[in-house]
C-alpha cells in the first residue's frame, strides 16, 4: 500500500504547477497539443516508480517486499512504462510538421507495445528456465511424454462357472469417464493430452506430452481425487454454541474404544467430525493448523527407527485438557511447542517443517456437523475461476448457483466470526474467518501455487468421476517422440520456407511500402501467435504446425484485399489519404466476413474435437484473430504514417493497376462445363468413400492393436519401421496398407523398448507380424510345464504331458475389441521336442489337464498391466479357474480344476 501511495504521489507531482509542471515543460519543448499528454506522462512516471521503488524498499529493509510481489511490480511497471512511453514518443512524432497524423499515435503505441512485449515474452528466460526453447512445450507426437495406464474399478462383474470376472465399461460410460477426466486434467484444452480406452474398456491410457516428474506427480494426484468439496465450520474453543460438541468430544476421549473415531456423536446424533490436514506426495502438510483457536487431534510416532505411530493421539487447543495433554510427556511438550512456534499466517512449508521435526504423522481438526438444510458442497457451485488473492497469491474464486446462494448465505450468517474451512476429498485445504454473510461469491485462499489452484479448479469443474480409477497406475513408462527430430526439423523448415516465399512475393509484387507493411504484419502475426501460445501453455504439435503454415497464407489474404481496394480508389481519382481511408473501411467488412466463417469452424473443432485436433484449432483461432489485428489495425497506422511522410503517393508505381487487373475472363459462360466437371468429381469421391469405408479412417478413429516389445539388438526407428513394412505381406489376412506408428519407450526399470500402434484388430496377427519382422531378435519366454500330484490322480496316459511354451515376449492390448473376440486365436503351445524356433509357435497338442507347479523364465519379461486384455495368458488346459501372472518376480502359477476339485 505504501509503495502504491508513493508511486501515485510521484506521478501527481509530475503534473503539479500547471505551466511550470515537468510534463508541461516537456510538452512545450516538443510542440505537442495533446490534451491527454499530462495523464500519459503521469502514467509513465507511475510505471517507472512502480518498478523501481521495490528495490529501494529492499535496500532500506531486507525482505520488505516479497519475491512474488517484487516480480509482479516489475512486470506491471515494465508494461505500463512501455505503453505510456511509446505513446508520448509517437504523439510527438505524429504531430510533427512532416507527418500531421496525430490520431495515429494511439494505434502505433498499441502495435509497438504488443510487438515489444510479445518478443520479450518469447525471448527472455523466466521461471527458472535454462534456455529459451524451454518455453515451447512440444506435444506427444514431437517430444514424447509420460504414458500412464489406470485400471477402472467398477461394480459391473460377470459370474461364469464359479468365476468372478470384471468386465469393461460400456462405450457410452467410457466416453463419459474420458470426458470427465479431460475436463479435470485439461480444463483449458490447451494441452496436447491424450486420453483413450485401453484394452476392452477395462483401463484408461493417459499420455502427457514432455511431462516432468513434478507434472506427473500432480497428474496422479488429480486423478486419484474424487472431487468432493465441502464447506465446514471449525469447532472453536470459546464458541458457546459449540460447547455440546466439545463435551461430546471429551467424552469420546475417555473411552479407549471411541477416542480414535472419525465422528463425534451426542445422544445418537452426529454433531461433529474430525477432518485430516492433507499431505502432498512428499509428506508435507498442505495447511497451516497452528491456530490455537481450533481443536486438533495430533498423531505422532515414538521416534524409533521404524517410526511406529502411537495408538493414542494428543489433543491440542488453547487450554490444556488433561489427561488428553500430558505436560510430563516429552513428546506432548515438543508437539505443543512446535505448533506454538509457527505463526498462523506462516507458509505451509514452515509449519510442516516445524511439526514434522516433532515426529507428527497426522493432524486432524474438529469440525461441526452442519444442519441437513445448510449442507453446502461442490454441487452448489456455479462457476470456479482463478484469481490473485489479497495476499498476492493465486486463489480460487467461486460463484454459487441461484438456488444455493440463499442456503450458503444462511450458513455463513449463522457462523460469523468463525473459521470457514474448505475440505476437498476429506482433506482440509484452507480456512478463513467469516467477517460477514456470504451468499453468492466467495474465495478459497491459501498458500497455493498456480499449479495447485489449477488442479483445484479442474477437480471442482469436473466434479466426481463417473467411475473410479485405482490409485496406482498398472503401467507407467516414458514414450519417445512418435514422429521424431526429423519431423520437427521438416515442420520448422516448412514454416520458414512458406514465410520466406510469401514475404518475397508480397515485397516484390507490391514493391515499396505496401510490400514492407505486409511483411511487417506477417512477422508481427507470427510473434503474437507464439507469444500467446507460450503464455497459455499450449502444446506445439504437428497439426499445430500445419495451422501455423495455414495462418501464414491466410494472413496475406487480408493485405491483398486492402491493397487492391486502395488501388481501385486511386483509379477512381481519390487522393492518397482518402484512398487509404476508404480502402481500409470497405475491405474490413469483407475481411471480417471471410475470417468469421473460418473462426466459427475452428471454434467448433476446438469444442467438440479430440485432443489431437485441438492443437490445430488453437493455432487456427489465434492465427485468424491475430491476422485481422495486424492487417486491419496495425497496417492502417503504418500506411497513414507513410502517406504523411510522402513515402507513397497517388503516382507510386506500387499502387497502380497491374496487368492482371486488366484481364477479363467470362466466367459465367463456363458455368455448364464447370457444373458437369464438379458433379463428376463429387460422384467419384462418394463412390470411393463407400468402397473404402472404414479403411479411410486413421488409427485414432478406427482403433486397433498396440504392442510394446524389446529387441535383443539396437535399432533405429526407421529400421524398425522398415522391418515391419517388409513383413506385412507374410501374414495372411492383412490388408496391403497397414497403418502403424513406431515409438520408443523408456521403461520404469531403465530398459528401452519399442511400441507399435496399428490398425490391425486381430491381436494374434500382430504377434505373428512382429515375430516375422524380427526373427531371433525378440526375447523369448520358455515355460516348462511338468505334472505334479493333485487332489485327484491324473490318468496314466498323462505321464508324458510335459510341454514347453515358447513365444515372443511383448505386451499387447486392443483399443477396440473385435466382434469375434470370443473365437480369437490363442497363443500357441508346442511340445518340447517340436520346439525348434522361438519366433514361430506351432499349434498346441491336446491332452488331459495338468496343474503347473512352477515355471521359470530365462530372461525377465517386460513389466506390464493386468494380464486379461493386454496379454491374455491361456494355458493348454480346460476349466482354468484363475490365472495369476507375476512377471516381475519371474514366476507363473496356475490354479486349475481337476475332477471338479480345486
Amino acid at each position: 500500500v505504501l509503495l502504491f501511495i508513493l508511486a501515485i504521489v510521484l506521478s501527481v507531482l509530475a503534473n503539479v504547477g500547471k505551466d511550470n509542471a515537468l510534463s508541461a515543460k516537456i510538452k512545450r519543448s516538443l510542440r505537442v497539443s495533446d490534451p491527454n499528454w499530462g495523464v500519459m506522462f503521469g502514467l509513465f512516471v507511475f510505471a517507472i516508480a512502480l518498478g523501481a521503488l521495490p528495490n529501494l524498499f529492499n535496500l532500506i529493509s531486507d525482505g520488505a517486499v516479497s519475491d512474488n510481489a517484487l516480480s509482479g511490480f516489475r512486470m506491471s511497471g515494465l508494461m505500463l512504462a512501455i505503453f505510456s512511453g511509446l505513446y508520448l514518443v509517437f504523439r510527438a512524432f505524429c504531430e510533427s510538421s512532416s507527418v500531421r497524423e496525430p490520431e495515429q499515435a494511439w494505434r502505433l503505441a498499441v502495435v509497438a507495445s504488443v510487438t515489444i512485449l510479445g518478443a520479450l515474452y518469447i525471448g527472455v528466460k523466466h521461471d527458472g528456465q535454462d534456455k529459451i526453447s524451454d518455453k515451447f512445450k512440444l506435444g506427444v507426437d514431437l517430444a514424447g511424454g509420460a504414458n500412464l495406464v489406470y485400471k477402472i474399478s467398477t461394480a459391473d462383474e460377470e459370474v461364469s462357472e464359479g468365476e468372478t470376472v470384471a468386465t469393461g465399461l460400456r462405450d457410452e460410460d467410457m466416453q463419459g469417464l474420458l470426458s470427465a477426466l479431460g475436463r479435470r486434467l485439461n480444463p483449458s484444452g490447451a494441452l496436447d493430452l491424450i486420453l483413450r480406452p485401453y484394452g476392452n474398456n477395462t483401463h484408461v491410457e493417459i499420455v502427457v506430452p514432455a511431462a516432468t516428474d513434478e507434472e506427473v506427480r500432480q497428474l496422479k494426484e488429480i486423478i486419484t481425487n474424487t472431487g468432493a468439496l465441502e464447506f465446514l465450520i471449525q469447532v472453536g474453543v470459546t464458541d458457546s454454541d459449540h460447547a455440546s460438541i466439545r463435551t461430546a468430544m471429551e467424552d469420546s476421549f475417555q473411552d479407549e474404544d471411541s477416542y480414535n473415531t472419525s465422528i463425534i456423536q451426542s445422544d445418537g446424533e452426529t454433531v461433529g467430525r474430525w477432518v485430516k490436514v492433507g499431505k502432498d506426495l512428499k509428506g508435507q502438510f498442505e495447511y497451516n493448523a497452528a491456530s490455537d483457536g481450533s481443536i486438533k487431534r495430533v498423531f505422532y510416532h515414538d521416534g524409533s527407527e521404524n517410526q511406529e505411530e502411537v495408538s493414542k493421539p494428543v489433543l491440542l487447543s488453547r487450554d490444556e485438557l488433561a489427561p488428553y495433554y500430558d505436560r510430563n510427556n516429552p513428546a506432548h511438550v515438543a508437539i505443543k511447542r512446535a505448533f506454538a512456534s509457527v505463526d498462523t499466517n506462516a507458509p505451509t512449508e514452515e509449519f510442516s517443517s516445524a511439526v514434522l521435526a516433532a515426529n507428527v504423522t497426522r493432524i486432524e481438526v474438529l469440525m461441526a456437523q452442519p444442519e441437513a438444510s445448510l449442507i453446502t458442497t461442490g454441487d452448489d457451485l456455479k462457476t470456479v475461476r482463478s484469481q490473485i488473492g489479497d495476499n498476492l497469491r493465486p486463489s480460487v474464486a467461486f460463484t454459487m448457483k441461484a438456488g444455493s446462494a440463499s442456503k450458503f448465505g444462511r450458513f455463513t450468517a449463522k457462523n460469523v466470526e468463525k473459521q470457514l474451512s474448505i475440505v476437498l476429498d476429506g482433506n482440509l485445504l484452507s480456512s478463513a474467518n467469516i467477517k460477514q454473510r456470504i451468499s453468492e461469491n466467495g474465495t478459497i485462499t491459501g498458500d497455493f501455487t498456480q499449479a495447485e489452484v489449477d488442479s483445484i479448479i479442474g477437480i471442482l469443474r469436473a466434479g466426481a468421476l463417473p467411475s473410479t480409477l485405482l490409485p496406482t497406475p498398472v503401467s507407467e513408462n516414458k514414450m519417445g517422440a512418435s514422429l521424431g527430430t526429423v519431423t520437427i526439423q521438416k515442420g520448422q523448415f516448412a514454416i520458414m520456407v512458406s514465410m520466406v516465399v510469401v514475404l518475397l512475393f508480397m515485397i516484390l509484387w507490391y514493391l515499396g511500402v505496401p510490400g514492407v507493411v505486409a511483411a511487417f504484419a506477417l512477422v508481427l502475426n507470427l510473434i503474437l501467435i507464439l507469444a500467446v501460445m507460450v503464455m497459455i501453455g499450449a502444446s506445439f504439435t504437428l497439426s499445430g504446425m500445419a495451422g501455423l503454415v495455414l495462418t501464414v497464407g491466410m494472413a496475406v489474404d487480408a493485405n491483398v484485399l486492402i491493397f487492391e481496394r486502395i488501388r481501385e480508389e486511386l483509379a477512381d481519382g481519390a487522393r492518397i489519404k482518402a484512398a487509404i481511408r476508404n480502402g481500409f473501411s470497405r475491405a474490413t467488412i469483407t475481411i471480417i466476413d471471410a475470417n468469421l466463417t473460418t473462426l466459427i469452424t475452428a471454434i467448433l473443432l476446438y469444442a467438440i474435437g479430440t485432443d489431437q485436433i485441438r492443437g490445430f484449432a488453437i493455432t487456427l483461432i489465434l492465427g485468424i484473430i491475430m491476422s485481422m489485428f495486424t492487417a486491419i489495425y496495425a497496417s492502417r497506422g503504418l500506411f497513414a504514417i507513410a502517406a504523411g511522410l510522402k513515402w507513397i503517393k497517388e503516382t507510386s508505381w506500387c499502387l497502380q493497376q497491374g496487368r492482371l487487373n486488366r484481364i477479363n475472363v467470362e466466367f459465367i459462360s463456363k458455368a455448364k462445363f464447370t457444373a458437369v466437371f464438379s458433379a463428376i468429381i463429387i460422384v467419384a469421391g462418394l463412390a470411393l468413400t463407400v468402397n473404402r469405408q472404414s479403411e479411410m479412417l486413421a488409427i485414432d478413429l478406427s482403433g486397433g492393436t498396440s504392442a510394446i516389445f524389446q529387441l535383443n539388438e539396437s535399432m533405429e526407428a526407421q529400421e524398425v519401421e522398415t522391418a515391419i513394412e517388409s513383413k506385412i505381406d507374410s501374414v495372411e489376412g492383412l490388408p496391403e496398407a497397414v497403418q502403424y506408428t513406431v515409438t520408443s519407450v523408456d521403461l520404469t526399470d531403465g530398459r528401452s523398448a519399442w511400441r507399435v500402434n496399428t490398425d490391425i484388430v486381430d491381436q494374434s496377427k500382430l504377434q505373428l507380424l512382429l515375430a516375422n519382422a524380427f526373427p531371433g531378435k525378440l526375447p523369448v519366454q520358455s515355460i516348462s510345464v511338468t505334472k505334479v500330484a493333485g487332489a485327484t490322480e491324473a490318468p496314466e496316459d498323462d505321464a508324458s504331458s510335459a510341454v514347453e511354451r515358447v513365444m515372443p515376449q511383448f505386451v499387447a492390448y486392443q483399443e477396440e475389441a473385435p466382434e469375434d473376440a470370443a473365437t480369437e486365436e490363442k497363443p500357441e503351445v508346442v511340445s518340447e521336442e517340436e520346439s525348434e524356433s522361438p519366433a514361430e509357435p506351432t499349434p498346441a497338442t491336446e491332452g488331459p489337464a495338468t496343474p503347473v507347479e512352477e515355471a521359470t523364465v530365462p530372461e525377465p519379461p517386460l513389466p506390464m498391466p493386468e494380464p486379461s486384455p493386454e496379454f491374455p495368458v491361456e494355458e493348454p488346459v480346460e476349466g482354468t479357474s484363475e490365472d495369476i501372472v507375476e512377471l516381475q518376480s519371474v514366476t507363473l502359477q496356475v490354479e486349475q480344476k481337476i475332477d471338479g476339485e480345486d
